[in-house]
């Protein structure tokens, strides 16, 4: 990729260089677990990650994120949403309705959801659709995945 490729990304794209071989268990740690796609599961995960790949300067903003209670299970809950919606599975769902009842925060409160057993993937359609205080839910996302990554723009 050269800087003339993606001229909006100038401020965001550093050279980095890698060896021209990597290894086995470097490749595979960015991996999901069926060994297709760049994963992070959580910000527990996203840590771990940063702590051994990333400089300084690019590691702390991810680090301060998992320290943060509201940004944390904000950012679990948008892997969750993520990950049910496309999976589609009852597991997946299982665990998107346990990462919106941790949305406990007020700065969450208008995404929490606690008064259902289980969220079905059929249902996520009607919850992101909710509104709530006259915004949709899928709005409110939209705005804070703004700000988060605004927040981890500011390095």
């Amino acid at each position: 990729m050269s800087d003339s490729d993606y001229p909006h990304l100038a401020g965001y794209v550093q050279t980095i260089s890698l060896p021209p071989v990597l290894s086995l268990a470097v490749v595979q740690s960015f991996l999901d677990a069926n060994n297709r796609n760049i994963s992070i599961s959580s910000t527990a995960q996203w840590t771990q990650k940063a702590r051994r790949h990333l400089a300084p300067s690019w590691r702390d903003p991810v680090l301060a994120l998992h320290a943060d209670f509201a940004e944390s299970t904000f950012f679990s809950a948008v892997v969750a949403l993520r990950n049910a919606s496309f999976h589609q599975s009852g597991s997946s769902g299982n665990k998107l309705t346990e990462a919106l009842k941790r949305l406990t925060h007020p700065a969450n409160r208008p995404l929490e959801r606690t008064d259902v057993k289980s969220l079905s993937v059929s249902n996520i359609p009607g919850y992101l659709h909710a509104l709530h205080d006259k915004t949709r839910r899928v709005e409110i996302f939209h705005t804070r995945l703004d700000a988060l990554a605004e927040s981890l723009r500011d390095v």
